[in-house]
């Protein structure tokens, strides 16, 4: 094969293995697999697009209620690439933490309103309103004779104020595309940084709220100060009325921040930890029951029929292991210990097997097959057969030989063939 050739089957080789490479098993498929699993009062639901976890893609399978598509009864976790169910604790934990983190979000920023778009889109009309208050509280230092130390207070906390609404629209930014790339690939190193960046954006928010109703307050203190004063109220009355709006009703949507930030927080709170810890065990337990369940089932017959028998066994072998064996799994699925059961359903099996391999050796011992009196007769036959065969080639070969010391003319005299 020349290097031209080789080139090309390498190319061809590859074009058949790379489909092969991580290619996922249908949604479909999934649900299949972890439907061993359900009650019969439950209906199995899935999140059509995988989650990536730690490089690896896992299908989630939501157990609920027949009438309740809602409730969410158990997570199973399949591997997208096997299709077998996720038995690892630590990668249940981390897709199970996944799927929390996400629903939390997703039903924070669906309940509240309070997407990153739509935070987005009440700061930049915000910011409308804060330039014209801006330029309001600059018509208002003009029209008075000298700056009052009550317009100072207005415009220190009037620069808070812009700073905090700044620093808003970088987090807003930054928020912005760490979302697009939890969307893009789905993972958890991205939704956790989105988590990250929207509670950093969810601070900068309540912040320059915060910052926007301080700066309120200076403005009326302000008013309020200079009508004291005495100062013509004609020359900042209107300019700060006009000021005082800087764009805090784009959020009035927003109903107790500080609450709803309280609450967001608790989607990394040690509650929300044991909620997952709790999950994991829930689902660990159902499905190892089930299988020890499934694992006991499958030899029971089988040793209740050599138990029943055992007077009749004990003369060929002994059956005590398997009896202490299967005394120690049922007593193992008493106590809840699933895992022992399975593995103890192994060794069960291991002695069933001894025991039946002894029995057929008895048997075959005391029950020696039939000879073939057939095959006998017809190889007594066929031996007949042969020797009369070489029998006659014999005797013609005897027949053509001539006799010793003569010619070949016969012995006998011609005339009377009896010799008379």
């Amino acid at each position: 094969m020349n290097v031209k050739s080789l080139i090309i089957f390498s190319f061809f080789a590859l074009s058949l293995v790379i489909p092969l490479i991580g290619a996922l098993i249908p949604s479909e498929e999934a649900i299949q697999a972890a439907s061993v699993y359900l009650r019969q009062s439950e209906e199995a639901s899935i999140v059509n697009r995988p989650f990536l976890v730690d490089g690896r893609q896992y299908f989630v399978v939501y157990f609920h209620p027949q009438t309740n598509a809602e409730a969410k009864n158990l997570i199973v976790v399949v591997d997208a690439e096997t299709g077998l169910l996720v038995e690892s604790q630590d990668v249940l934990t981390k897709v199970y933490s996944f799927d929390l983190k996400q629903a939390f979000i997703q039903g924070f920023v669906t309940e509240k309103e309070l997407s990153l778009q739509e935070v987005n889109s009440a700061l930049q009309s915000g910011k409308t309103a804060r330039d014209q208050a801006e330029t309001s509280l600059e018509d208002v230092e003009t029209s008075l004779s000298r700056v009052d130390e009550n317009i100072l207070t207005v415009q220190n906390s009037f620069s808070q104020f812009t700073l905090s609404v700044e620093r808003l629209g970088d987090e807003i930014d930054s928020g912005l595309d760490t979302q697009e790339m939890f969307e893009s690939d789905y993972s958890n190193t991205a939704l956790e940084a989105f988590v990250i960046r929207y509670n950093s954006t969810f601070k900068a928010l309540v912040a320059m709220v915060k910052t926007g109703e301080d700066y309120q307050k200076a403005v009326i203190n302000t008013s309020n100060g200079l009508t004291q004063k005495g100062v013509e109220q004609s020359l900042f009355r209107p300019g700060l009325q006009t000021a005082f709006n800087v764009g805090l009703d784009q959020f009035a949507s927003i109903t107790s921040l500080e609450n709803a930030f309280d609450e967001f927080q608790g989607v990394k709170s040690p509650q929300a930890q044991r909620s997952v810890n709790d999950s994991v065990q829930s689902y660990l337990y159902r499905k190892q029951k089930i299988d020890s369940d499934n694992a006991v089932e499958s030899v029971k017959a089988s040793v209740q029929d050599i138990l029943n028998r055992k007077a009749e066994v004990l003369d060929c072998t002994t059956v005590t292991e398997l009896e202490k064996t299967w005394q120690a799994t049922l007593a193992a699925q008493q106590g809840n210990k699933f895992v022992q059961v399975v593995g103890n359903v192994t060794l069960v099996q291991s002695e069933l097997n001894k025991v039946k391999k002894a029995l057929d050796k008895c048997n075959t011992q005391n029950n020696p097959a039939p000879q073939n009196t057939n095959s006998d007769n017809t190889n007594i036959f066929i031996g007949v057969i042969l020797l009369m065969i070489v029998g006659y080639f014999v005797w013609k070969f005897t027949q053509k030989k001539p006799p010793e010391g003569g010619s070949e003319q016969s012995a006998t005299p011609k005339g009377n063939l009896f010799g008379s």
